[in-house]
């Protein structure tokens, strides 16, 4: 009983489900993925149909790191209960360390992405908490307060 091998069964393999299965594989466990769809994705899904490609996502990836923590992630018999990820994953600009440099080059884009209203003004989100204030003041300034207590709780 001691020598049999932990198992963990993924229900959906969007970017989380495919983010938990990496992880939990990392920690040891033998994990299987489950998908209704045909292929993999969730948000980041593409459907093609009738000869067309519709792309489904994903919205946006706004933590990098988080993208360089999975790439860092190796398969070890490890505590489930250890830390997830190693010591030596990089948190640095420009969102990519060592393990990820491997395999591809992620390109940061400002904006992240840009917010279009009806009478013509936009909204630009990017990293940077000051012009992101600016702009609420600019285009909403009562809802400034509302932002910071948000920014403050996250």
């Amino acid at each position: 009983m001691g020598t049999e091998k932990r198992r963990a069964i993924v229900i959906g393999s969007g970017i989380g489900g495919l983010s938990l299965a990496i992880r939990a594989a990392g920690m040891g466990l033998d994990v299987t993925v489950l998908e209704k769809l045909d292929a993999p994705g969730g948000r980041a899904y593409v459907r093609r149909e009738g000869g067309f490609t519709f792309d489904m996502g994903p919205t946006v990836l706004t933590v990098p790191h988080f993208i360089e923590e999975l790439f860092a992630t190796e398969r070890a018999d490890r505590a489930i209960f250890a830390p997830d990820f190693p010591e030596h994953v990089l948190r640095a600009e420009p969102g990519y360390g060592p393990a990820t440099g491997r395999y591809l080059d992620m390109v940061p884009l400002q904006p992240f992405y840009r917010i279009y209203f009806s009478d013509g003004t936009y909204f630009d989100y990017d990293a940077d908490p000051e012009h992101t204030r600016a702009q609420i003041q600019a285009l909403a300034p009562e809802d400034l307060e509302g932002y910071e207590r948000f920014h403050a709780a996250a």
